[in-house]
């Protein structure tokens, strides 16, 4: 049997690099949305964007939009996680490595969803693969409320999400 090693076991399971990092104070809160560790917030992003890479040959469009059929009639939007952020009124709640269902805050529905996009494509602030994106979300959008064959309603989604312990100082 290998004896354990002594001292404070690794960080992230593996060597790591102190780094001193300067970023935008919008940047440093996002991480931290994501982990109260920006360190850990990294290294998440990376290792699922790496897996995803690696485990999948085949190229991801950045604009896919996807009805997941639950049961029956029922079914949720599916988008690429990466090319729909900063919707205003929207979550993206992850389902896999760049899969993310549309979750709108209460009281929002479509139209709302719809407004937002045009927003974002209006700004001027966003660069043209992030609005083509965003044109072909429209698009299904559109498509889905003017559907004579769909009905659209909104529901509540609610995450549990795991704490990661806090280090003692």
């Amino acid at each position: 049997m290998k004896p354990t090693p002594r001292g404070r076991p690794l960080k992230f399971g593996r060597p790591a690099k102190l780094l001193a990092l300067t970023l935008p104070a919008d940047v440093v809160a996002w991480l931290t949305e994501l982990d109260v560790d920006p360190g850990w917030a990294i290294v998440t992003l990376y290792e699922q964007l790496t897996k995803h890479a690696h485990s999948d040959p085949r190229p991801v469009a950045p604009a896919k939009v996807e009805l997941a059929q639950l049961s029956g009639k029922q079914s949720l939007i599916v988008v690429d996680s990466l090319a729909y952020r900063g919707l205003r009124g929207v979550a993206l709640v992850p389902v896999g490595p760049r899969r993310a269902l549309l979750a709108l805050e209460p009281g929002r529905g479509l139209a709302d969803l719809e407004l937002s996009i045009e927003d974002l494509i209006e700004d001027g602030n966003t660069d043209p693969p992030a609005v083509e994106a965003l044109r072909i979300l429209r698009e299904e959008i559109r498509r889905i409320r003017r559907a004579d064959d769909y009905e659209v309603s909104t529901r509540s989604i609610v995450v549990v999400e795991k704490r990661r312990k806090r280090r003692r100082q």
